[in-house]
């Protein structure tokens, strides 16, 4: 059985470009949860949200996890910011993997996803920093309760010095 790590934080955070890096120097395979979706599905997030609505893409999100999660070789997967709200996403993923919480503070995600709204479905309105404070709130205490390792990202750092933070926190964790 292949060590398993999933990545974990809201959207905007960096768990893709840092899960690259890290199942790179894990000597791992690396999959993101919502690129995984668009392949299986053939279609967007957005356009799963749109034509199908949250509900139903939590569903076909679960049902992706699920199957990921019965992969035997080591892997490094970044979960949708969003991927941690059904109760059974986070009970598989504290089953099945270790789980570490990108923590970034709220006002430098409201800065990263300025610059990234278009191809966010959640924040598609003009009230999009309000949202984003509502929807940081309310996952924060399901981030906290999914992970077993949180990495708290400090102003000035890059993917390198996260990735790097991160693989000495595993290395101390096991």
């Amino acid at each position: 059985m292949g060590q398993k790590i999933a990545l974990i934080g809201f959207m905007g955070c960096g768990k893709t470009s840092i899960g690259k890096m890290l199942a790179s120097r894990l000597s791992a395979s690396f999959l993101d949860l919502d690129q995984e979706i668009e392949r299986i599905e053939r279609r967007s997030i957005r356009e799963l949200f749109e034509a199908e609505g949250e509900a139903a893409f939590r569903a076909i999100e679960t049902e992706t996890l699920s199957r990921l999660s019965q992969r035997k070789e080591n892997l490094v997967l970044s979960c949708g910011g969003g991927a941690i709200i059904p109760p059974a996403n986070r009970q598989l993923l504290t089953r099945e993997f270790f789980v570490v919480w990108i923590h970034v503070p709220l006002e430098e995600l409201v800065k990263r996803l300025a610059r990234e709204r278009e191809g966010r479905p959640l924040l598609k309105d003009a009230d999009y920093e309000e949202k984003v404070k509502k929807l940081f709130e309310t996952r924060l205490p399901l981030y906290q309760e999914a992970c077993a390792l949180t990495y708290r990202w400090k102003d000035g750092e890059s993917t390198t010095d996260s990735a790097t933070a991160i693989m000495d926190a595993l290395a101390l964790a096991r």
